[in-house]
């Protein structure tokens, strides 16, 4: 004999079955995007770091640059103020006598140049000197004034390709 309510019976067995089931899937799917949130959490928070230590190293970079730069240029300005107050020394000291140009260099001594002919040669010979010299303080200044130029526009070049990078992180 069979009980006639068996058939009852393995239909909510079976429906208990298939609710647990779905209750478990569900609460399985739940836990999985929690652990999912969670990564991404960690993952977003280690981007954020890393984010930040580039932007201090960055600008650390930055101040190196700057500092680097400042300090050409401060070298630089040094030297031009050295040249100009040993020039101004120079002068000076040629006006007062406690400097002397080597002969060469020297205005025409009369008393030396008694032959006419060795004067002219002698005057010549100073003259084509003096010309050599003067050509070449003036090409040491003109070399000067070009790699001050070059500074300046390297400084101004790095200034601006590192200026959008400051703006961002500021």
């Amino acid at each position: 004999m069979t009980n006639p309510l068996l058939p009852y019976i393995l239909l909510a067995g079976l429906l208990l079955v298939g609710a647990s089931g779905g209750v478990g899937y569900y609460y399985g799917g739940k836990n999985a995007d929690a652990r999912a949130e969670l990564k991404m959490g960690e993952h977003l928070a280690l981007d954020r770091k890393a984010e930040a230590d580039n932007t201090t190293a960055i600008l650390a970079k930055e101040r190196e640059l700057t500092q680097a730069l400042t300090d050409v240029g401060d070298a630089y300005e040094k030297g031009k103020k050295d040249a100009e107050q040993t020039a101004r020394d120079v002068t000076a000291g040629l006006r007062n006598g406690t400097v002397q140009l080597h002969s060469r260099w020297a205005s025409c001594e009369t008393q030396r140049l008694a032959d006419g002919t060795a004067a002219s040669i002698e005057l010549a010979a100073a003259k084509r000197d003096r010309e050599e010299s003067i050509g070449r303080i003036i090409g040491y200044a003109r070399d000067a004034d070009n790699k001050e130029a070059a500074l300046r526009a390297a400084y101004n070049q790095m200034r601006e390709r590192l200026q959008p990078a400051v703006s961002q992180l500021e």
